[in-house]
């Protein structure tokens, strides 16, 4: 039997309220050890020992310097 938010009292609609934060926390804590499992965390691994991804494009030469504005748009300091 459903009863509506309207006519519940306070200490009624608290655990309501109670129950949903838990849930949610409940399942926020599910899906962060879920994750946590399947990235391989905690599995005592090294740093640098896992598989390595490459990725596609990553090898491409990217400008090594980036070009002086002709005016730098600051006052110099006097000397």
């Amino acid at each position: 039997m459903r009863v509506a938010w309207q006519d519940l009292d306070r200490r009624a609609k608290v655990r309501r309220v109670g129950r949903v934060v838990a849930t949610a926390a409940a399942v926020a804590l599910a899906l962060g050890a879920w994750s946590q499992l399947s990235t391989g965390a905690g599995t005592g691994h090294r740093p640098g020992e896992g598989t390595v991804r490459q990725v596609e494009g990553a090898t491409a030469r990217l400008p090594t310097a980036t070009p002086v504005p002709p005016a730098s748009p600051f006052p110099q300091p006097s000397r």
